[in-house]
């Protein structure tokens, strides 16, 4: 490898990426699925605790795809109607914590909000998706259910 690419290469450069297994096939980079198995784990786990949210239906997903189902009750699952837009409140919010969610979903489960950070996350960054999860879904949530009464 030359000099210039091992400056310019972000996979070369980043120290963050040495404790990813890194492949090199057709001379691209890239990080094999079961490098992110760990960084997963730790995210899946981390928004664990939102599994009991009276809001949320269903946490799914593996690795670092993960996904939470928006209900309006957990119990009968009936979910939020369309206009009030929950999914697109929530990924607003998040924004102002300073996280972007994938906004998705289609009926009937259509208010589903999807993480999918890179491989090369850290503790830190999946502490603050966790955080700003959990605050945006409150506050979005706050604001239908106030508008509604």
């Amino acid at each position: 490898m030359d000099r210039e690419r091992a400056r310019s290469d972000p996979f070369v450069a980043q120290p963050r990426a040495a404790p990813f297994l890194v492949s090199r096939a057709e001379g691209a980079y890239f990080y094999t699925p079961d490098s992110a198995q760990p960084s997963g784990e730790r995210l899946r786990a981390r928004l664990e605790p939102l599994a009991s949210h009276p809001h949320v239906a269903e946490l799914r997903g593996r690795g670092l795809l993960q996904a939470v189902e928006i209900v309006k009750d957990r119990d009968t699952l009936e979910p939020f109607p369309a206009e009030a837009r929950v999914t697109g409140k929530i990924v607003a919010a998040g924004l102002a914590e300073g996280v972007f969610f994938y906004p998705g979903g289609c009926e009937p489960a259509r208010d589903v909000i999807t993480l999918g950070p890179p491989f090369v996350i850290g503790d830190a960054e999946i502490e603050a998706i966790g955080s700003a999860l959990e605050a945006a879904i409150e506050s979005a949530v706050r604001r239908v259910l106030d508008r509604s009464s």
